[in-house]
């Protein structure tokens, strides 16, 4: 395999080195030679402003300050203001000789002086530089196409993490890292055990390495979750822009390589965990569904719940709906993984399935806030893509024991069953159904439609008469505990049109709405008709 010469930055030593400056005189130490030229600038003007960008080295003769040494020191301190790489004098022509007090502050600052003694010609150092930085800007990018391409070549054939290290090393000499948040770091090339175990502990707790001042990193995120840090440091030059640049491409490279790996065990997990199918259904024993908990834990789960999505609600255009659930499954097992809760996921006849476990044995409210959370999460990440896919998630009850689990799939198909006909529901968790579970026992008897015309017949019948709005305004007036203005308020309306319809109401009705068992029989018929009809 051939060695590839990394693209340098242009220094002022290298610049020293051209044919041009074989006759120039430097002031400046090694950390001034050392600086990095991007572009060569001539400029006579004594107020910079905003002409600069940085890096860059600024050519003059002096005439604009030569005559004034506070104007020549203030001329020195912009261009280090402006983080310029150098500055080429030319003298004798205007300018005689330096001011001490500027060769002082430049030698303080660690900026080097470049002296022509004799008369040059600065187009022709503009344009010898010039065509320099564009070659190799050019160098650069074929440099960095070629390094994409070695990145892709170890990523088709399945390399892994530690080949992508290998290869940004061996391009660039600088030495690199690969600190995920969970599984084993990698260091290359190798350290000690001793000096890799410090070096994470000091990133973890700091984010930083204090003994290490060249360092950058970059974030690996895969589906908008951060999975791990890659971390690149050297010892004496500062990173060039081919350094940032090829190690953008790493990082890119290394997602893509967790991206891929993790889908695969996402893919290998499920395929293994048929047995979830059983468990759920009731139809294994207890001995196998704990053999297979204690693999995923040690110790015992204390709170489990069954979420599910039901595959009616994914589009027919869905063509690759197992490889959209596996995606979709990496990035829920992120989510509720960061909240403590372990996610078993499976794909069923009808259903995407979700088991979530929860090891502590904390209330099992303290369970659901984290399942809210998590909840609430994966809806924000469906707001950032192109179609919903977590909003139709719903959670069947929390329990204690595995063999409960079947118990919390059914009231799971009970939920998604009452969120599909009310898709105002917030929080689609069986535990806020509350009358909701109530009418789908009445819908299975066969009493829903009787109840709902025994107790909201009359206000039906009105309003689809007069194109009244009696059953909204009495939903609202019951929610807001028989405040008018309230009410008034909510419903948008006069407080003189409210009493009318509440006097409509009570005449239809009768005036005991809040007594205790017509009340409670009233709310249930307006959940019973929320639900049949679908909306209110």
């Amino acid at each position: 395999m051939p060695v590839h010469t990394p693209v340098i930055h242009t220094t002022i030593r290298h610049i020293l080195e051209r044919p041009h400056f074989q006759e120039a005189v430097v002031i400046g130490d090694e950390a001034s030679l050392n600086r990095t030229v991007t572009w060569v600038h001539i400029i006579e003007v004594t107020k910079l402003d905003e002409l600069l960008n940085g890096n860059e080295l600024v050519l003059t003769t002096g005439v604009g300050w030569y005559e004034n040494e506070e104007l020549s020191l203030s001329f020195l301190k912009q261009l280090i203001h402006n983080n310029v790489s150098g500055l080429c004098i030319e003298l004798g022509t205007y300018t005689p000789s330096l001011p001490a007090s500027m060769i002082e502050y430049a030698r303080n600052h660690h900026f080097p002086l470049i002296l022509f003694h004799e008369k040059v010609r600065y187009i022709d150092i503009t344009q010898d530089l010039h065509s320099l930085f564009i070659h190799q800007h050019y160098q650069m990018v074929k440099e960095l196409e070629d390094l994409s391409s070695s990145f892709n070549h170890i990523l088709l054939n399945g390399k892994g993490i530690e080949e992508i290290l290998y290869e940004f090393h061996r391009r660039t000499k600088i030495h690199v890292c690969y600190l995920p948040i969970q599984g084993d770091s990698y260091f290359y090339p190798a350290l000690s055990l001793a000096e890799q175990e410090k070096r994470v502990k000091e990133w973890v707790e700091h984010k930083t390495w204090h003994q290490q001042s060249l360092h950058t990193s970059r974030p690996i995120m895969v589906l908008t979750h951060y999975f791990a840090d890659l971390i690149a440091y050297k010892d004496g030059l500062a990173f060039s822009e081919f350094d940032e640049l090829a190690f953008d491409r790493c990082a890119t490279a290394i997602a893509q390589e967790v991206m891929r790996t993790t889908y695969m065990e996402e893919r290998r997990r499920q395929q293994e965990e048929r047995w979830m199918h059983d468990w759920i259904n009731n139809e294994n024993n207890q001995e196998e569904v704990s053999s297979e908990l204690q693999q995923l834990q040690k110790g015992t789960f204390h709170s489990m719940a069954v979420a599910l999505i039901s595959k009616n609600h994914l589009l027919p255009s869905h063509k690759n709906r197992e490889g959209l659930f596996i995606q979709k499954s990496m990035l829920a097992r992120s989510v509720f993984e960061e909240r403590g809760v372990t996610l078993l996921a499976t794909s069923m006849p009808h259903a995407y399935v979700f088991i979530l476990l929860y090891p502590g044995s904390l209330q099992a409210s303290i369970f659901r806030e984290r399942l809210y959370s998590g909840y609430q999460s994966l809806v924000k990440e469906d707001q950032r893509g192109t179609f919903p896919f977590f909003e139709h998630l719903v959670f069947g009850k929390t329990v204690k024991a595995a063999g409960d689990v079947p118990i919390s799939y059914q009231t799971a198909k009970e939920t998604e069953k009452v969120k599909s006909r009310v898709p105002s529901l917030a929080l689609p968790f069986y535990e806020n159904l509350h009358l909701f579970r109530t009418v789908l026992k009445m819908e299975e008897e066969g009493d829903l439609e009787d109840f709902i015309d025994e107790h909201l017949g009359e206000l039906l019948r009105f309003d689809e008469d007069r194109q009244g709005q009696l059953i909204q305004t009495l939903k609202v007036y019951l929610q807001c505990f028989g405040s008018k203005q309230d009410a008034a308020k909510e419903l948008y309306v006069v407080r003189q049109t409210l009493y009318h319809r509440l006097d409509k109401i009570s005449e239809l009705m009768g005036d005991d709405l809040f007594s205790s068992p017509k009340r409670l029989s009233i709310e249930l018929a307006l959940h019973a008709y929320e639900y049949q009809a679908g909306t209110m």
